[in-house]
C-alpha cells in the first residue's frame, strides 16, 4: 500500500448526502477514530483493493 501519510496533503470540497456522513460519524465513533480519518482510510482501502483487482486483471 502506499504511503499517503507521507504525501502532502491538500484540502478538497465533497458534497456527500447527509446520511451518508451520519452514517461515517457513526462507524467512526464505533472505531473511536475521527471521522476524517476513518473516511481516507475507506478510501485507502478502496483504492487499493480496485489497483489490485486491475493488476491482476492485467495478469490474465
Amino acid at each position: 500500500m502506499r504511503s499517503w501519510r507521507l504525501s502532502a496533503l491538500k484540502t478538497i470540497s465533497l458534497r456527500l448526502p447527509e446520511e451518508m456522513i451520519n452514517d461515517l460519524k457513526i462507524l467512526a465513533k464505533q472505531r473511536d477514530v475521527p471521522c476524517q480519518f476513518f473516511m481516507k482510510i475507506l478510501l485507502a482501502e478502496k483504492i487499493q483493493e480496485m489497483r489490485s483487482r486491475i493488476h491482476q486483471e492485467a495478469q490474465k
